[in-house]
């Protein structure tokens, strides 16, 4: 009964994400339905005023409705995005409690899954490209005008300052690669 409810509280919402969850299978929209469907004694404006980091990604997505949006709510200083317009990043991003977290890169590509407390970040060279399905654990750094490949993990508390191939695993500071194409291995980076 709660999900009748909900779904016609919410309905634009609803639209919107259930189009982006199914379709674009984007695991961030499929967190927002479920959210909406936990509180529908909210509506959508509560809901944007209650989860900021998912009211950033949103006023993404949106692009020009997202500009106009972006006036009516306070700045979350907690969660960095920055140039809303300027980072092209994939369908399916995952951001596990986004405190403090800065994705300042050039591109971010599909399926990017990250925790609390992460810095993708300029440094001298510019800001990194990250691949699809890259994984960056908490309070990881990953900074300059690197490469980060596809499939890559990164530890908790690496910091990456070189680019990283496709397929591998990478923790430590300095970091290095533990695994690459599935086998252990030790290659500082």
């Amino acid at each position: 009964m709660k999900y009748i409810i909900s779904t016609i509280v919410n309905w634009p919402l609803y639209v919107a994400l259930k189009i982006m969850a199914d379709f674009l299978n984007d695991k961030y929209a499929q967190m927002w339905y479920e959210d909406a469907a936990n509180f529908p004694n909210r509506n959508f404006f509560q809901l944007l005023a209650e989860r900021p980091y998912y009211r950033t990604v949103l006023f993404y997505r949106l692009k020009i409705i997202g500009s106009i949006f972006r006036h009516f709510y306070p700045t979350y200083t907690h969660f960095n995005l920055p140039s809303y317009k300027k980072v092209p990043i994939g369908a399916g991003i995952y951001l596990d409690h986004p405190y403090s977290t800065v994705l300042a890169a050039t591109s971010i590509g599909k399926n990017f899954k990250t925790k609390q407390l992460v810095t993708v970040g300029n440094n001298r060279g510019g800001k990194p490209v990250i691949g699809d399905n890259v994984f960056i654990g908490a309070g990881a750094v990953v900074c300059g005008g690197i490469t980060i490949g596809d499939n890559v993990q990164i530890g908790a508390n690496a910091v990456v300052m070189k680019d990283v191939p496709s397929n591998c695993t990478v923790v430590g500071n300095p970091a290095i690669i533990v695994r690459k194409d599935g086998e252990r291995v030790n290659i500082p980076l």
